[in-house]
């Protein structure tokens, strides 16, 4: 019998993450936006090293930002 569990993600390297965000940063500024807020930032680095999902990044935002 297979085993059908899924392998849990892999923490990406500290060079991926900074290619995760350098990527993020090109797309965002070849449409004329950028995030600037050092608290944003602080996310979305989190969130590319694998430290929080994207769904725990945007709770947080919404939080630090009065939005809930």
């Amino acid at each position: 019998m297979t085993n059908t569990t899924p392998e849990p993600a892999k923490k990406p390297t500290p060079d991926e993450a900074t290619k995760v965000l350098n990527f993020v940063d090109g797309v965002l500024g070849s449409a004329g936006h950028s995030v600037d807020d050092p608290e944003a930032r602080e996310l979305l680095r989190k969130q590319a090293a694998g430290e929080l999902t994207g769904d725990e990044a945007r709770a947080l935002f919404r939080k630090q930002q009065g939005l809930d």
